[in-house]
C-alpha cells in the first residue's frame, strides 16, 4: 500500500500558494486605498499575514482548521478592521478569497509525470492520498492535477476526516482501521510505504510507525533538509516516476 502526500508530492502547489498570498496581499493593498482611501503597504500586510498564520496555527495545534485557507483571510481581514479601526463589507472579505483561489488555481499544476506514474502503480499497489487539506480543498487539487478516483487512486483521506493532521499519532490510529474498512483488506505497517515532501510531516511521520519513506523533493519544500535522523527518508528522488524503479 501507498500513502502518498498531495501538496508538493504530486504537483506544484506550494509555490503557487506564495505567490497566491503576494497577489492576494497586493490586492488588499490596491483596494483598500481606491475603495476605503486607506493605505497600507504590501509590507505591513505580509507581515500582518505572518502574524495571522502564527496565530492560526496556535489556536488550531493539529486541528485541520489551522490549515483552512479561506478562514486565514477571514482572520486576517479582521485583524485588519481593528487595525484600521473600519468595518470592511462582506463582499470585500469574498472579493479576497475569490483573488486568491483564482491566482493558485492558475498557477498550479500536476508534474508531467504524476498521471501516468499513478496509474502505474494503481497496478500493483492499493493508493491512497493522505492530505492535511480539508475536503473541499483536496478535491480543488485533485481536479487542478486531473486525478480521479479509481484511475489515479483509490482511497482519498484528508484530516477533516478525523478531527486531526498528520503527524500526529491520533491521526494514525484511525487511518489504518479506516483502510482497512475502505479497502476491506488488512493493513499492516510492513507493508505500508509513505510517499512526501516534507521531512517533518511526511518522512518523520513514517518513522514513527516504522513504515518506508520515500521524498519527493520538489516544490517549495525541495529547499528544506532533514533537521534530525527521523527526518531523513529511505529513499530521496526528484521526480515521482522514480517511484516505479524503486518498488518495481
Amino acid at each position: 500500500m501507498i500513502l502518498l502526500d498531495l501538496d508538493g508530492t504530486l504537483g506544484l502547489s506550494l509555490i503557487p500558494e506564495e505567490d497566491a498570498i503576494s497577489e492576494t496581499l497586493k490586492f488588499i493593498s490596491e483596494e483598500l486605498a481606491k475603495r476605503f482611501g486607506r493605505a497600507v503597504s504590501e509590507e505591513e500586510l505580509r507581515t500582518l499575514y505572518k502574524e495571522t498564520k502564527n496565530e492560526q496555527y496556535h489556536l488550531y495545534h493539529l486541528n485541520p482548521k489551522r490549515h483552512d485557507k479561506n478562514l486565514r483571510w477571514t482572520m486576517l481581514l479582521r485583524k485588519l478592521e481593528d487595525k484600521l479601526g473600519v468595518r470592511l463589507p462582506e463582499s470585500f472579505y469574498e472579493d479576497v478569497r475569490k483573488r486568491y483561489w483564482s491566482v493558485f488555481e492558475s498557477k498550479a499544476e500536476p508534474y508531467p509525470d504524476t498521471q501516468e506514474t499513478l496509474e502505474k502503480l494503481m497496478e500493483k499497489f492499493a493508493v491512497v492520498i493522505v492530505t492535511n487539506n480539508d475536503y473541499a480543498e483536496a478535491k480543488k487539487k485533485l481536479k487542478l492535477f486531473g486525478l480521479k478516483k479509481g484511475k489515479h487512486y483509490d482511497v482519498l483521506v484528508t484530516s477533516e476526516k478525523f478531527n486531526v493532521c498528520k503527524p500526529s499519532p491520533e491521526f494514525l490510529e484511525r487511518l489504518f482501521p479506516f483502510l482497512e474498512q475502505k479497502l476491506s483488506r488488512k493493513v499492516s505497517v510492513e507493508q505500508v510505504i509513505i510517499v512526501g515532501d516534507d521531512p517533518k510531516n511526511d518522512i518523520a511521520w513514517a518513522r514513527t510507525v516504522g513504515a518506508k519513506a520515500i521524498r519527493v523533493k520538489k516544490d517549495l519544500l525541495a529547499k528544506h533538509d532533514p533537521s534530525n535522523e527521523a527526518e531523513e527518508a529511505d529513499h530521496v528522488i526528484e521526480n515521482l516516476s522514480e517511484l516505479l524503479n524503486i518498488l518495481r
